[in-house]
């Protein structure tokens, strides 16, 4: 691995996640089986190069190294791997949200080390979500309600409780769960590039191409169908 300037500073992004291809099978983006597959593929790739861009420290734990027998116990047996290997602040993101980027992953990282930062979703849950070791506790996070419209409310109410763990907030976002939802985000005014591409992919597809070289608004983004993640520091538990 190579050696970056954020690690004296305890920080780690927590891709916690199912690989595209289970998501695939989980989450119908397109009623066509291979497209559907194609729109979580570049869903996956956008968020592993934000996160290889940062250069921070990454650990990706997907379907096949979660532990547990729900959500819960899945979520805080990747969140304490991450903490037994020396980290003290994790920065966790799933990999279906379309609007994250390098800048934001980075802002999480230089945010107050007394903070933990919500990026909140509009269906009441969280893109991205940063914990401080000395503010976890397994038998609160296992008491929450994860995957419901709730989780975002438990999870301020927790911080809230104790006046001692600070919060903050950054940008909202959505992640995209249907292709009502890809709709929506792409009428907004100052749509992505990366947005417009999916949406493009949404209408167009081919079996036979392996990449697609898509022009959006005199942008050329190469979206390969398959890349390697970033380099990590461990994905076993």
């Amino acid at each position: 691995m190579t050696l970056n300037l954020y690690l004296d500073q305890k920080s780690v992004i927590l891709v916690f996640s199912r690989s595209a291809k289970a998501e695939s099978k989980v989450k119908i983006l397109h009623n066509n089986a291979a497209q559907n597959l194609l729109l979580h593929q570049a869903l996956y790739n956008n968020t592993m190069e934000a996160v290889k861009a940062t250069q921070l420290p990454t650990i990706v734990v997907d379907e096949t190294l979660q532990h547990g027998d729900n959500f819960g116990e899945k979520y805080c047996n990747a969140l304490e791997y991450c903490f037994s290997k020396g980290f003290d602040k994790v920065i966790s993101v799933g990999t279906d949200c379309a609007t994250l980027t390098k800048n934001i992953l980075l802002n999480a990282h230089k945010s107050s080390s007394g903070k933990n930062l919500i990026g909140a979703d509009e269906n009441g849950g969280f893109y991205l979500f940063t914990l401080q070791k000395k503010n976890y506790l397994r038998k609160n996070f296992l008491s929450f309600g994860w995957c419901t419209a709730g989780i975002l409310s438990e999870l301020i109410c927790y911080f809230k409780d104790n006046n001692s763990i600070k919060i903050s907030f950054i940008q909202h976002s959505k992640d995209l769960n249907s292709i009502a939802d890809l709709v929506k985000q792409i009428k907004v005014k100052k749509a992505s590039a990366f947005l417009k591409l999916l949406f493009v992919l949404f209408n167009k597809f081919s079996n036979a191409i392996t990449y697609a070289l898509v022009k959006v608004d005199n942008l050329f983004i190469h979206a390969f169908s398959l890349r390697g993640p970033p380099s990590l520091i461990a994905i076993t538990l």
